[in-house]
């Protein structure tokens, strides 16, 4: 994956305005959140709710962000526009503090100030991603990176989360998971450490196909 390449070598040619998706922000959020919480038809609800119990010592507007609100917009009917927006650096700031305020008073969750929320877009070869930085987490399982990955001979997004994750026994590890549009979460196996590098880059092996997947464990 080619590093650092900026947004304006990006896929799309007549991306909107900054200023104009700044504008947008309401409206972006509005299939997503609204005075009645998250709206979950298309969503396994049974499945998510028991996950955000099993979440009981992490936080859990920083859980609600990772793994609901993020998927649930790129994955919603305004999905690119978000890819956009996030994948600006003018905009991404402005739009990723308001998703986590509006997901806070949507879901009644406690507010905290999000230190280190942000966002950057790299190009690469076949699949650009756009890696949002999480406040660092504290328990599991709170995500360190969330990745909105644009594969272009797909023409799909993909979103993953590298995880702050536990063992049966207690003891700390980082996994990195994948959500599906539907909803569902897969598990994709254990990574040696929380960094970001090595996680984009298992990432590209998984979306690339190449086998056998590295086992870290």
């Amino acid at each position: 994956m080619r590093r650092n390449q900026g947004y304006q070598t990006f896929f799309c040619p007549d991306r909107p305005a900054p200023l104009k998706i700044l504008k947008r922000i309401p409206e972006l959020l509005a299939p997503t959140v609204g005075k009645a919480g998250f709206k979950r038809a298309a969503w396994p609800m049974r499945k998510m709710d028991k996950m955000f119990q099993m979440a009981a010592q992490s936080r859990k507007l920083h859980y609600a962000f990772a793994y609901r609100m993020l998927p649930l917009m790129l994955f919603g009917d305004h999905g690119m526009d978000v890819w956009h927006a996030l994948g600006v650096a003018d905009t991404s700031g402005p739009f990723l503090r308001e998703a986590w305020e509006r997901t806070a008073r949507a879901e009644g969750l406690e507010l905290f100030e999000p230190e280190g929320l942000k966002a950057k877009f790299r190009a690469g070869e076949e699949r650009d991603v756009v890696i949002i930085f999480m406040p660092t987490p504290i328990a599991p399982p709170e995500a360190y990176y969330c990745v909105a990955q644009y594969d272009r001979s797909e023409n799909k997004l993909h979103y993953y989360t590298i995880e702050f994750s536990s063992r049966l026994d207690g003891s700390k590890r980082v996994v990195l998971g994948k959500t599906l549009p539907g909803g569902q979460r897969h598990n994709l196996g254990a990574l040696p450490g929380a960094d970001l590098e090595m996680g984009l880059d298992e990432i590209e092996r998984k979306s690339a196909h190449l086998f056998p997947f590295r086992q870290f464990e």
